[in-house]
């Protein structure tokens, strides 16, 4: 059965960690580019939103320099990220229309996270939501896939890890079809003498640097820095923008 990506986190949240982990991501490292990107183009401010947070990795560190705040849409995630950030406000919404009635003078949008917004319309609901969360001066930081970085062709990956009596096997294949990308994933999971196999299809949209742009002037921020390369600690082209 191929489910949802909704869907698996609910049964995954507890693996995600551990599974990335073993990928040799950083969350340390990531949370201080980002905090140097924030401070060389931003206000200066101490209030960070991140959007999308998931299990609040990236939280963990960026709180000893922001007072923080999370959302995301997977409750199951959001549960492991409260066991790691007692006294965080973390909150379930959705990053097109969630309505928090205060501002920020930085947002994070980590992990392609924007790319589950599929439209051009949805696109700039998110960006006005952006928009009307930062203060005068704030900076939004967001990771991404850009049309020009994502082969039509797309890529396979297969990644394990274990830990104690759980062990993980996962492939991953993707490809592009216009401003429209397939991910899945299949994994084999095995804890003690239990195994299970589970698959996951995503769709996400993906476009081009100069309709990002667009969009995001279009939303009333500005781009200060858009790296395509992804040789950066992100490992992704990501963007800088700001609320004039």
């Amino acid at each position: 059965m191929c489910m949802s990506g909704e869907a698996l986190y609910k049964e995954m949240a507890g693996y995600y960690d551990l599974l990335y982990g073993a990928r040799g991501k950083s969350y340390r490292k990531e949370s201080a580019f980002i905090e140097k990107l924030a401070r060389e183009y931003g206000n200066g401010g101490k209030s960070l939103l991140d959007v999308g947070c998931g299990t609040g990795s990236h939280l963990v560190f960026l709180r000893e320099k922001y007072k923080v705040a999370g959302i995301d849409m997977s409750n199951e995630m959001l549960t492991i990220a409260r066991r790691k950030l007692r006294g965080v406000k973390l909150s379930h919404e959705d990053m097109r229309n969630f309505k928090l009635h205060q501002t920020f003078d930085a947002i994070t949008c980590l992990f392609s996270t924007i790319n589950y917004n599929r439209s051009e319309n949805d696109y700039l609901k998110t960006f006005r939501n952006f928009a009307a969360h930062l203060n005068y001066g704030g900076v939004a930081i967001i990771e991404l896939f850009l049309k020009e970085s994502f082969s039509a062709d797309g890529r396979f990956s297969f990644d394990t890890f274990e830990k104690g009596d759980v062990h993980v096997g996962r492939m991953g294949g993707s490809r592009r079809d216009g401003n429209l990308a397939t991910i899945i994933f299949a994994y084999l999971i095995k804890k003690g003498r239990d195994t299970a196999v589970r698959t996951e299809q995503s769709r996400m949209g993906v476009y081009s640097s100069s309709e990002i742009v667009r969009m995001v002037e279009q939303a009333g921020l500005r781009v200060l820095k858009l790296d395509k390369s992804g040789r950066n600690p992100l490992g992704r082209s990501y963007m800088v923008l700001k609320k004039v």
